[in-house]
C-alpha cells in the first residue's frame, strides 16, 4: 500500500504545482472540476445514510462559486449564496408538497455540501489570484503536504495516544504534534526559496513560521471533518479515484480549511508583520 500511495503522491503533487504555475483560466477550470468531483462524492456519502440532497442545487452552486471567483466576480458571492438558498428552499418546499419525507434534513445536507465544498473551495482560486499568489500557493501546499507527511511518519513510529478515537482511531497526539513541527519547519525553509530563484517576492521566515503554525494546528480538523462524513456513511474513503489515497474529497479535505485561513492571513495579518 505504501509504494502505491507514494507513487500516486509523486504524480499528484507535480500536477498540482504545474496547474498552479499556469494559473488563470486553466487553474480555474481544473479547480472547479476538482470541487465538482468532491461534491459528487459527498452526495453519494449522504445518500448512503438516507439523505436525498438536491443534486442540481449542489452542482450549480459548486460550479458558480469558484467560477465567479476565477473571473473576478467575487463581489457576487453574497448574491450567489442568497440565490442558492432560495433555490434550495423552493425545491424542497415543492418536494414536501409531493409528500417527500425529511425535506428540511435534505435541505440542510444540500447547503452543507454546496457551501463547504463550493464556497470554501473557491478560496483556492481567490488565493492564487492575490499578488504573488503562485508562491503563496506553493508555500501553503508545501506546509500542508509536509505536515501530513510528518504526522503520518511520526504517528506511525511513535504514536500511542489516540487523537480522535471515534473519527480516526489511527491518528495520534504524537502524530499531531509531529505534523505541527515538520509543517512549520517546512514553511520556514520554503520562505528562502523565492528570493533564491529571483522570483520578485520574498517571505519573511517569521511570517512563514506564523502561517505554518496556524495551519498545522488547525488543518487536522479538515481531515477529521472529512472523516465525520465517511464514518457516518460507514465507509473508509469518499471514493476510489486515487489508489491508496481514496477519492477527491479525501485529497482536498485539509485544503478546504487551509485556503480560507491562509487567504485571511495574507490579506489581514501578513501586512501587519
Amino acid at each position: 500500500m505504501l509504494p502505491q500511495r507514494s507513487l500516486v503522491a509523486l504524480i499528484l503533487a507535480p500536477t498540482a504545482l504545474f496547474i498552479t504555475y499556469l494559473g488563470g483560466i486553466y487553474f480555474t477550470i481544473l479547480i472547479t472540476a476538482v470541487l465538482l468531483l468532491a461534491a459528487w462524492e459527498c452526495m453519494k456519502l449522504m445518500k448512503k445514510i438516507g439523505y436525498q440532497p438536491a443534486a442540481p442545487v449542489i452542482l450549480i452552486g459548486v460550479f458558480l462559486l469558484p467560477m465567479s471567483a476565477g473571473f473576478r466576480y467575487q463581489h457576487l458571492t453574497p448574491w450567489l449564496i442568497s440565490g442558492l438558498l432560495l433555490l434550495g428552499a423552493g425545491y424542497f418546499t415543492l418536494q414536501f408538497e409531493r409528500s417527500r419525507p425529511h425535506p428540511l434534513r435534505d435541505f440542510g445536507g444540500t447547503l452543507i455540501v454546496t457551501l463547504y465544498i463550493g464556497w470554501l473551495g473557491s478560496y483556492l482560486i481567490t488565493t492564487r489570484m492575490l499578488p504573488g499568489g503562485m508562491w503563496w500557493m506553493f508555500l501553503i501546499f508545501f506546509i500542508v503536504w509536509m505536515a501530513d507527511t510528518g504526522a503520518y511518519l511520526i504517528g506511525t513510529h511513535f504514536g500511542s495516544h489516540q487523537l480522535s478515537p471515534r473519527l480516526s482511531p489511527h491518528k495520534t497526539w504524537e502524530g499531531y504534534f509531529g505534523g505541527i513541527l515538520v509543517g512549520t519547519l517546512a514553511g520556514i525553509g520554503f520562505s528562502f526559496l523565492p528570493q533564491k530563484v529571483g522570483a520578485g517576492i520574498s517571505f519573511s521566515p517569521w511570517a512563514a513560521f506564523l502561517l505554518g503554525l496556524i495551519l498545522t494546528c488547525v488543518i487536522p480538523l479538515g481531515d477529521l471533518t472529512g472523516s465525520m462524513f465517511k464514518r457516518i456513511a460507514g465507509v473508509k474513503d469518499s471514493g476510489s479515484l486515487f489508489p491508496g489515497h481514496g477519492g477527491m474529497f479525501d485529497r482536498i479535505d485539509t485544503l478546504l480549511w487551509a485556503m480560507p485561513i491562509s487567504h485571511l492571513f495574507i490579506q489581514y495579518i501578513y501586512p501587519t508583520l
